[in-house]
């Protein structure tokens, strides 16, 4: 299989625009935002507050990940980490072969409706361990795409359990799935307009413009208020350390 960058520049051109075609299409072809039942409004708020907290969670685990990674393998030689990291990556790979890579065709596809509501759950669980585990062995990357595939994925998941409950007042779960992919990159990247401008024009569809900044902006402050948390604890921790530490310099700096 090649993997030279055209390639995938141009597979990731194509599942957009798919994706795109599924959007405008077939799942909002007869629905505008506007114009959907009341439980649809609930159900998504419920859907964007769990989004937020994902991809929160994302970020915690991957960084998390990292530190155990660092720790584990201590001052062993580092160009052996990715050799054996990798065989767990690898056979998380086999076991599930729809994570490999950015994941723009599982995304078309889960959008799309071609995967069950268990694995849905599955390859969005599948992707944060994926992902943490590259990093953690020493492998590149960031958060754009495994949160947008993190977010259709669980999006979709969360969209068709609506539909279960609440029947077709709850609206389309492609819709839900392309809300979700905003929401989980503006937790985890806190980067609320690359959130929205990313995830309209991976659609192609501008009537969804103001849903995705609606989700954007709920993520977004949930995300910055559990930062704020952190912050404030860590700066009472720094606060109440800090005094009884010796420091060899300070009594060159009372001089």
């Amino acid at each position: 299989m090649e993997t030279d960058s055209r390639g995938s520049t141009d597979s990731a051109g194509g599942s957009a625009r798919g994706l795109g075609g599924v959007t405008r299409m077939g799942a909002f072809a007869n629905a505008t935002f506007l114009r959907i039942e009341q439980f649809f409004y609930v159900s998504l708020g419920l859907m964007l507050a769990i989004a937020a907290l994902l991809g929160i969670a994302f970020k915690n685990i991957l960084y998390k990940t990292e530190d155990i990674c660092d720790r584990a393998w201590k001052n062993r030689p580092e160009w052996a980490r990715p050799a054996v990291g990798g065989i767990l990556l690898g056979l998380l790979l086999l076991a599930i072969p729809q994570l490999y890579g950015v994941g723009y065709p599982v995304m078309y596809k889960a959008v799309g409706g071609s995967y069950a509501l268990w694995f849905l759950i599955v390859l969005a669980a599948g992707k944060i361990i994926a992902c943490s585990l590259t990093i953690g062995i020493g492998g590149s990357g960031g958060v754009f795409a495994p949160s947008l595939f993190i977010g259709a994925t669980s999006g979709m998941a969360f969209g068709e359990i609506a539909g279960h409950l609440l029947g077709p007042a709850a609206g389309q779960p492609a819709l839900y799935a392309v809300v979700a992919m905003g929401a989980v990159f503006a937790s985890a990247a806190r980067a609320p307009l690359t959130a929205v401008a990313s995830v309209v024009e991976m659609t192609g569809d501008y009537t969804l413009t103001l849903p995705v900044m609606l989700a954007v902006a709920i993520a977004t402050a949930i995300a910055f208020s559990k930062a704020w948390r952190v912050w404030i604890f860590r700066g009472v921790k720094s606060s109440q350390t800090i005094p009884t530490m010796r420091r060899p310099h300070s009594e060159l700096i009372r001089m």
